[in-house]
């Protein structure tokens, strides 16, 4: 029986004849033929004449009679094959209904008969050799619609076959701009061949192999002939191919930015752009008959979300897409012209959901086409209340904000002041749109219109607002200059306050007057930050009084105070001598914000009445106290007009009676305002109202515990009867630091702190909602600090206090306010409690957790007070150190707390005085780290040359003394010198001395002995004078020995006996290099400068050696030794094998391999390359080579080139015929070969060794490496390797 494997060459004369499908209509008419469902009859008919009505009769069956028949005519010897031969001889067989068979049976096999594909690929490769001429005919203009679907469908089923395959059908098959037109056009029916070559692509999208993916795409026009008539396409078509283009081209990290560009030229993104206006099948005909399209919508929907997700990636991702980044931000040459295209070609995107999401994120991606953008949508921004102005605004909206401040943060470097405020102003306002939105006569239809305008005005602003906070970022742009030039801008054209704030209690029925106003006043917040001159230089033209007045008249109530507390924040920094304490405005502003506080709670209002309280000058020097007075109001359960009246007369009192200061003096220690004393006078016997009184509870708990000595504020409130009994028993206790919780008192805030006080004090406290109000957590935080204080004066503190308090700084902390820093660092009896001494000591850990939990920036400012304390007892202690001497001071503290540069100098130079401070050098070490740390900027005072003397000579003291900790001052002290090196001419000679006299040595002492030996040439004696001392200890004259060599380049003499003492050790370390020490791995090729000028190397080479390790030292130095030998063949190859063995042992380490490789690689190669003119003998049939050869292409390929590099060597040197010709066919089949050489990563190392091979063997090249080696050539100057092997 014949074999489907049997049959893998073509006929050598396989006949010509007319191949048209309409000739079997000419044939004698015949009986109808049945055909039979078994395979062993199929076979049998097909050989008889009737086998044209045979296949005809096959092609008919159902898809399961069709599955049946293959499986039955494979089985018994059947292949596609044999049907292809049917076309052979005088009476073939159509080759359109050939074709149409062994297509169903190729089907069959690939999806349902995986056993036969071995066959199958054979017949399809007996194909393309033997029919390539027909099916090019069959494709071209002479050919029938159904030849060219057949011939298409079969092309497709072989893609998926094999990607050899795939790539051989487009390198052969002939698919010219003639033939793609005809395939590829659209008419009315069923466009059976378009269709069909949709399908041929996207197979090779599909399949996701690259090499064949990029041949795909520089076949010009073959891939994106498909594109233009997608328009009039079913929808599902479009989806295919649009999906595939994305998944399997656009996010292929394989193919390139440059493929992709000249795949996706104009034309073709063009024609991907109108699909947003798709028309499908039924358009055509409408289009062709002038009528409108009648669209089905749910289908263009799917188009839609389609092209849209393909755009996105092509148009806004720098990963995948066709965007570069513009480093002049569109100042200069244009950088993304097919981005402009795109935008060109898109009318009013607005208009149009995804085409407008497309262009604002085209301009998030590419922000130097904003330009392009506000360019075409300026016309169409001018005032004027209709639906599709409205929509344009919203436009503009979502535009502004998808200018992100860090979208140019890549640029800004290159960019001088002016040119990023233009920069800036055309991202956030460009000035053309700004004249258009703004009338000339500055005057609009509709206060709807004007509010609409100001919306957007208000978004620019506040988006080149965070353009300049982001500014402050950028270290190299001048943050003043570039804020004044802003503001300048917004000055000159943004419209001014009298503009935005006329009309705005005009009445209009599409617009609440609050939301004018809202907006009006956020804008000109706006102006405070961007542009105060804008504010400043604007004369108040009408009264604040009757704005008020007309707010209450033509504004609702939910939203009236909140809007006059706008207004009075901006009018109160624009007019402040308007609201004096003594005005009524004033206390008109009081009583209704006040009222508004205790019910909305609003962060703003408080900032508006902490303006207004610090300005009448009543808490001037206890600022903190103004949010006690504000706050105390949220005590109340119900709002009381009273509690604001009383504040505004208490406030009035306390500004005219100047007493209260001269008072104030008395209470040395008082920590608070004038307030607290006029409260004992302000009633003056008489009645106080329950809300007051709740008030005042409150505002008093608050300032007590701010109290660092609450002695002077109990004796001022004992005289005071208007407070409750439990408050006052509670300040009185404490104040004689007996820990009591406060106790039940009425109010809804002292409720909090009664229930906090006692888990605090008496148990485990619960972190609970602290949020109450906004200053909430400060209050409860001072509260905490205050009695963790106190009780430490007590000696009181238990451990259960200490994780509460603890516990509660965590939760604090997240908010990250600088209020809650001061609470704690800004605390004077924690900075009395604060000490560097190594002791258990609750405040000062207290103090560092705190530092270490939030950012330097925010804590830098606290510090200074703990820098002056640990500075201040540091100084004592080196004053009289014999009186420390049981103390010890805690780095730790100084590491947290961290000096400054003078003080670390200045504690440096204080140290070094005396010889009784070494039992804290830890502390030099680590004030020198500090200066080193600060001092790489070179702007620093470095110390004088007299205290580095003294230094160093205390450094030789405690290296006599052997201190145990004498590597930490080496540390310290290199690192120092390496910053400021000058001042080694300060550092005393006994030094060098002391080091070299050490019985053990450390790194760090070694690397500062080296440091300087290098540095100061008066060592050199020294050196010499302990030459021999220094050479007897193997670790010291190697850790010099890179100093030593350069030192005495051209004194043999001195180096011989270096070498003459290292000698044992280097012969060991070649020997066993296993067990050679660190020195010789980081000293290695200063050893071989040694082996160099004196080593004899007598017998080596003369075997083959292997070794346990392979390290890189033992590599560099190995053929250092070998390149003094005398080369024979023999001996040459010795050291070839020894080499290759040493790189199979490091291939076979099971880690460390890749640190090592590319450096031993590279030494090998060094050695092979400088020896390609011997003659090797010996190696011919060597096993062991022939195993290092393959697992060089086995690793090299697609990962380390080195290999690759070293195998291309080998083939130069030592290869035989027989062996280069196994190399080149393991390299040729290799499963990544393709990959890399049409790749960019290990390409040359690849094809060095492919023309290395073909150099020495010319008739290893064959034809068939030509259309691989055309496709790897890519034209580029470093591709030479390649042209040499094209020209071979």
């Amino acid at each position: 029986m014949e074999k489907e494997t049997s049959a893998k060459t073509a006929p050598q004369d396989a006949p010509k004849r007319p191949l048209s499908s309409t000739e079997t209509t000419k044939q004698p008419p015949s009986k109808k033929v049945r055909l039979s469902s078994t395979g062993k009859d199929f076979r049998k008919q097909l050989k008889s004449d009737q086998k044209t009505q045979v296949m005809q009769r096959f092609l008919q069956q159902t898809d399961d009679e069709t599955i049946e028949c293959v499986r039955s005519y494979l089985e018994h010897g059947g292949s596609s094959l044999e049907i292809l031969q049917t076309m052979e001889g005088e009476s073939g067989v159509s080759p359109v209904v050939a074709f149409d068979v062994v297509n169903r049976v190729l089907l069959q096999i690939g999806t349902k008969l995986p056993q036969y594909q071995n066959a199958a690929y054979d017949a399809c490769r007996y194909l393309l050799n033997t029919y390539l001429t027909q099916i090019n005919k069959m494709l071209g203009l002479s050919s029938s619609m159904k030849e060219r679907v057949v011939t298409l469908k079969l092309l497709t089923t072989m893609v998926t076959f094999s990607a050899v395959l795939a790539k051989d059908v487009l390198l052969n098959v002939n698919f010219n701009p003639t033939n793609l037109e005809l395939l590829t056009k659209v008419g009315e029916g069923k466009n059976e061949a378009r269709a069909a070559l949709i399908h041929f692509i996207t197979a090779y999208l599909v399949d996701g192999h690259f090499p064949t993916l990029s041949v795909l795409l520089e076949k010009k026009g073959l891939m994106t002939s498909i594109i233009r008539g997608l328009q009039f396409d079913r929808a599902d078509v479009v989806v295919l191919v649009v999906t595939a283009m994305t998944n399997h081209i656009l996010e292929n990290p394989s193919v390139s930015k440059t493929v992709k560009m000249k795949t996706f030229s104009t034309p073709v993104v063009k024609d991907i752009v109108n699909l947003y206006n798709w028309k499908g099948p039924v358009g055509l005909a409408d289009h062709k008959k002038h009528k409108i399209v009648a669209v089905d919508e749910v289908e263009k929907s799917k188009v839609n979300e389609a092209v849209h997700a393909f755009l996105l990636v092509l148009c806004t991702s720098h990963k995948f897409g066709v965007i570069f980044k513009d480093p002049a931000l569109g100042l200069g040459r244009r950088q993304n012209n097919l981005m402009f295209t795109v935008l060109e070609s898109l009318e009013r995107p607005w208009e149009h959901s995804y085409a407008g999401e497309l262009v604002i994120k085209i301009c998030r991606a590419c922000p130097d086409l904003a330009k392009t953008v506000w360019s075409s949508v300026k016309t169409f921004l001018e005032p004027r209340w209709t639906e599709k102005w409205l929509k344009t605004i919203n436009f503009a909206h979502k535009l502004v904000d998808e200018f992100e401040p860090d979208c140019i943060d890549f640029a800004v470097d290159n960019l001088t002041v002016h040119q990023l405020t233009h920069v800036i102003t055309i991202l956030t306002s460009p000035l053309s749109i700004l004249k258009t939105l703004i009338p000339e006569s500055r005057r609009f239809d509709k206060p709807v219109t004007k509010y609409h305008v100001l919306t957007l005005l208000l978004k620019m602003a506040t988006s080149m607002e965070g353009f300049l906070k982001r500014a402050k970022t950028w270290t190299h742009v001048n943050y003043p200059d570039l804020s004044s030039s802003l503001g300048d801008y917004v000055q000159r054209n943004f419209p001014d306050v009298q503009v935005i704030l006329s009309d705005w209690d005009e009445v209009c029925d599409d617009l609440r007057i609050c939301d004018h106003l809202d907006v009006a006043l956020d804008l000109l917040e706006k102006y405070k930050v961007l542009s105060p001159k804008a504010t400043e230089e604007w004369s108040l033209t009408f009264d604040v009084r009757e704005f008020l007045a007309r707010s209450q008249q033509v504004i609702d109530d939910d939203n009236l105070k909140r809007l006059q507390v706008k207004a009075v924040r901006f009018f109160m920094d624009l007019e402040p001598a308007l609201f004096k304490s003594q005005t009524d405005l004033f206390r008109n502003v009081v009583l209704f914000s006040l009222e508004y506080y205790h019910e909305a709670q609003d962060v703003k209002v408080l900032t508006v009445l902490k303006q207004l309280l610090k300005n009448s000058g009543v808490f001037d020097g206890f600022l903190h106290e103004v949010d006690f007075w504000i706050d105390g109001v949220l005590n109340l359960k119900n709002y009381d007009p009273n509690v604001a009246v009383f504040l505004y007369d208490l406030v009035q009192k306390s500004e005219e009676n100047a007493s209260y200061h001269q008072k104030l003096f008395e209470f040395k220690k008082a920590n608070f305002s004038v307030m607290v004393l006029n409260l004992v006078d302000h009633f003056n016997g008489g009645e106080v109202s329950k809300s007051v009184k709740n008030y005042l509870n409150f505002v008093v708990l608050n300032i007590f515990h701010v109290q660092d000595d609450p002695s002077s504020l109990v004796q001022v409130m004992g005289k005071f009867q208007h407070v409750s009994d439990v408050v006052i028993n509670y300040m009185v206790n404490w104040n004689s630091l007996e820990a009591v919780a406060l106790g039940k008192c009425k109010g809804k805030l002292t409720d909090q702190l009664h229930s906090f006080s006692q888990n605090f004090l008496q148990g485990v406290l619960e972190i609970v909602d602290f949020d109450l109000y906004p200053n909430c957590r400060l209050y409860l935080l001072n509260a905490v600090i205050f009695y963790v204080t106190r009780l430490v004066k007590a000696d009181a503190l238990k451990d259960s206090q200490k994780k509460n308090c603890l516990k509660f700084w965590e939760y604090v902390v997240s908010g990250e306010d600088c209020r809650y820093v001061e609470a704690v660092l800004g605390n004077v009896t924690l900075l009395e409690n604060f000490t560097i001494f190594v002791v258990d000591n609750f405040s000062t850990k207290f103090v560092l957790g705190v530092v270490k939990s939030l950012k330097s920036v925010i804590v830098e400012d606290y510090l200074v007070h703990f820098r002056r304390k640990i500075v201040s007892t540091i100084l004592k202690i080196f004053r009289k150190p014999e009186n420390y001497q049981d103390r010890a001071v805690s780095i730790e503290v100084l590491e947290i707390i961290a000096l400054d540069y003078d003080q670390c100098s200045k504690l440096v130079t204080k140290f070094v005085n005396s010889l009784e401070n070494k039992k804290f050098h830890p502390v030099v070490c680590y004030c020198l780290n500090r200066m080193t740390e600060l001092g790489g900027n070179y702007t620093q005072q470095p110390l004088d040359n007299d205290t580095i003397k003294e230094l160093s000579r205390f450094y030789t003291f405690l290296a006599r003394e052997q201190s145990p900790n004498l590597n930490l001052l080496s540390s310290s002290f290199l690192n120092y010198l390496k910053i400021f090196p000058h001042n080694v001419d300060g550092v005393d000679a006994d030094i060098f001395s002391s080091i070299i006299a050490l019985p053990e040595f450390n790194k760090d002492n070694l690397c500062l002995c080296e440091f300087l030996l290098d540095r100061k040439p008066d060592y050199k004696l020294i050196f010499e004078t302990h030459l021999d001392e220094i050479c007897s200890k193997r670790g010291l004259i190697l850790s010099l020995l890179d100093v030593a060599v350069k030192l005495y380049e051209h004194d043999d003499a001195t180096l011989e006996k270096i070498y003459t003492k290292l000698e044992p050790h280097l012969l060991k370390a070649l020997q066993k290099p296993h067990k050679a020490g660190q020195h010789f791995q980081t000293r290695y090729r200063s050893v071989g400068v040694l082996v160099d000028k004196f080593m004899k190397t007598d017998g080596f080479g003369h075997q083959v050696q292997k070794f346990e390790t392979t390290e890189l030292f033992h590599v560099y130095l190995l053929k250092k030794v070998f390149d003094k030998v005398d080369k024979s063949g023999k001996v040459l190859g010795n050291m070839v094998m020894t080499f290759v063995h040493l790189v199979m042992g490091l291939l076979k380490q099971k880690s460390g391999t890749k640190d090592n490789l590319g450096d031993v690689g590279a030494v090998v190669v060094g050695f092979l390359r400088q020896n390609r003119d011997v003659e090797v003998v010996g190696l011919s049939g060597s096993e062991a080579l022939r195993t290092f050869c393959k697992l060089c292409l086995k690793h090299g390929v697609g990962g380390d080139g080195v290999l690759v590099t070293m195998l291309t060597e080998l083939v130069y040197l030592c290869v035989v015929e027989d062996e280069g010709k196994l190399i080149l066919e393991m390299l040729l089949s290799h499963s990544q070969f393709l990959d890399v050489v049409l790749g960019d990563n290990k390409k040359l190392e690849v094809l060095g060794l492919w023309k290395a091979i073909c150099t020495k063997w010319p008739q290893f090249m064959e034809r068939n490496h030509v259309p691989i080696l055309l496709s790897a050539y890519k034209g580029t100057k470093a591709e030479t390797t390649t042209l040499s092997l094209l020209k071979m």
